[in-house]
């Protein structure tokens, strides 16, 4: 930057701020490509001093141009999740398709420390393997539906059956009171039919829209 010589009204060209006093990426990233924000590390460093700044690869993600929308904590499915860099998805024990998406690595978890580094190390507490927690960077794990349906709903984990007559939040009963008879932690259910009577089946209920297949 430049200070005015010959007349204090002469223009001057301001100061550019120093990529290390960005706190954010958005004004990180506004002069181009002279900043890279470092999403993991919550970070900005000159992109010339890249290795310098990062010497053993600390930094799991960062951005030059376009910055994430938000961190890995508001994401809330494990697509989602697993889209973003840096992001990892910690597997409720139900298997179900509840959980929630951490900072990460593909060795697990892991949370910032330190006041002014903000250094990014693992901790499996965040997700414990003892207490039957599943830790995910690259595949989502299947939904626990008993072979009867792909996904699950977003909040409660309830599986979508995809043949009608099965119901259960793993698709693990019949729907008796609607004379389904058999057993889907085995096999399916199906419609007990009686002798000389004609049948039409609606699929008009909420659920309906997921099922694929009558028995």
């Amino acid at each position: 930057c430049e200070k005015p010589v010959v007349s204090p009204n002469q223009n001057a060209r301001p100061c550019k701020k120093p990529c290390s006093l960005r706190t954010s990426c958005s004004n990180c990233t506004s002069n181009g490509m002279e900043c890279m924000w470092c999403s993991s590390t919550k970070r900005c460093v000159d992109s010339n001093a890249y290795i310098i700044s990062f010497p053993y690869g600390q930094c799991l993600e960062w951005q030059t141009a376009t910055c994430s929308p938000q961190n890995c904590s508001g994401l809330r499915t494990c697509g989602q999740c697993l889209e973003q860099p840096g992001c990892g998805w910690c597997n409720d024990p139900s298997n179900t398709g509840r959980g929630h998406c951490i900072e990460g690595s593909s060795r697990g978890p892991m949370k910032l420390i330190g006041m002014h580094h903000n250094e990014m190390v693992l901790d499996t507490n965040l997700c414990p393997k003892e207490k039957n927690y599943e830790w995910s960077f690259i595949q989502c794990p299947a939904c626990t539906c008993s072979g009867h349906a792909n996904i699950c709903h977003l909040h409660t984990g309830k599986c979508f059956c995809t043949t009608k007559g099965i119901k259960g939040d793993q698709c693990q009963l019949c729907d008796s009171e609607n004379r389904y008879v058999g057993n889907p932690l085995r096999g399916t259910c199906y419609y007990s039919l009686l002798i000389d009577y004609q049948f039409t089946f609606s699929l008009l209920q909420e659920d309906d829209r997921h099922h694929t297949a009558i028995n």
